[in-house]
């Protein structure tokens, strides 16, 4: 019975003492972090300062050059202050990790995982049954969670529609389910497929012939003339949207263009 009540009060002397321990680590670690947000914060009244003196000085008399100088420092500033804004919420928002190691806690900020992605639970418990100093019994002290973002690449797969035939035993009259409708006539491609592509192409800006050897590392041959009459394809489904947002932007009356000119495909073009 001694013996029990020693080794109970040494266990509750050591999770007191990890506790403890756990407390002043917490302490400094929001030190470090009130230290690092007041860096933050000076930073950007550095900034706007500097901002607030380049417009200043776009009203008074300069060059063309030097005015597009000034207007690129600003651009350049104001980007940095809103980067670093948001490293700061970043930053107010992180969470104690005693694992973390002193030298990468400097740049650890990051935004909570998106609740909404699916999760995988991966339990890994210890290879010990009972107390490998004594043998005693275990007994749970609470859990230790850490996060890791993964990604599963896009897979292809083949979707197989049959339609089965039935007969009639009195007048042979055969039944049969409609074709279901495709996104193109005599096609193959899916809509989920044909919507990776142009969202590829228009909004990645990945061309054609890249998708076309991505696509064949993965196992599938699909051309450039391929992927290319699918696109028009798209475009044509993608009509009637089009002449709506036509006639909701021309409703005004009035269009407001960036005229600014854009270097051409040749070297001096505009």
């Amino acid at each position: 019975m001694d013996t029990s009540l020693a080794h109970e009060n040494a266990r509750l002397r050591a999770l007191l003492q990890t506790q403890q321990d756990t407390i002043r680590q917490m302490a400094e670690y929001n030190r470090l972090l009130s230290q690092r947000v007041a860096a933050y914060a000076s930073e950007i009244n550095r900034l706007k300062a500097l901002v607030a003196k380049l417009q200043r000085m776009q009203f008074g008399k300069s060059s063309e050059k030097l005015r597009a100088k000034t207007e690129r420092q600003i651009q350049e500033a104001q980007e940095r202050i809103s980067a670093l804004q948001e490293e700061m919420a970043e930053t107010l928002g992180e969470q104690y990790d005693p694992v973390l190691p002193s030298a990468l806690r400097q740049s650890s900020a990051r935004k909570p995982l998106p609740a909404s992605l699916p999760r995988e639970t991966r339990v890994i418990r210890p290879e010990e049954e009972c107390c490998p100093a004594c043998g005693g019994e275990l007994s749970s002290l609470g859990c230790d969670v850490s996060e890791q973002l993964e990604l599963i690449s896009s897979a292809f797969k083949v979707i197989e529609t049959q339609r089965p035939k039935q007969a009639c035993c009195r007048c042979d009259h055969i039944v049969q389910a409609p074709v279901p409708s495709k996104p193109i006539a005599r096609s193959y491609a899916g809509a989920g497929l044909l919507a990776h592509v142009v969202t590829g192409k228009y909004a990645d800006h990945l061309p054609l012939y890249r998708q076309s050897e991505i696509y064949r590392r993965q196992g599938v041959e699909l051309s450039r003339a391929t992927l290319g009459r699918w696109t028009g394809a798209v475009a044509e489904l993608l009509e009637p949207l089009y002449d709506v947002l036509r006639q909701y932007v021309l409703m005004p009356g009035k269009v407001h263009a960036d005229d600014t000119p854009r270097p051409g495909p040749g070297a001096g073009q505009r």
